[in-house]
């Protein structure tokens, strides 16, 4: 039995999140997007050895805050340096 010809058609092209196109009105907008978590900028990552009596004071005074390790050295390291300042 002979086999029927199909007619080609052209494939339409898939659109994905790579090859749509961008609309030409929007971009980044003032306010826009995830607030800031902290308000002097952009963080850096430090590593540190500290004794472990210290660690277990920082966790606990952490814990007391309500504040994460993190936020517990970074509050540390602000007071030590506005003492240094007010000290020269």
């Amino acid at each position: 039995m002979p086999q029927k010809q199909r007619k080609s058609r052209k494939k339409q092209p898939v659109k994905t999140a790579r090859t749509a196109k961008k609309a030409a009105w929007g971009g980044r907008r003032p306010g826009a997007g995830r607030p800031a978590a902290n308000p002097e900028g952009q963080t850096e990552f430090i590593g540190a050895t500290i004794p472990a009596t210290l660690v277990a004071e920082l966790d606990a005074l952490a814990a007391e805050r309500e504040w994460n390790r993190s936020q517990a050295v970074t509050e540390a390291v602000r007071r030590l340096i506005k003492a240094w300042r007010r000290s020269r």
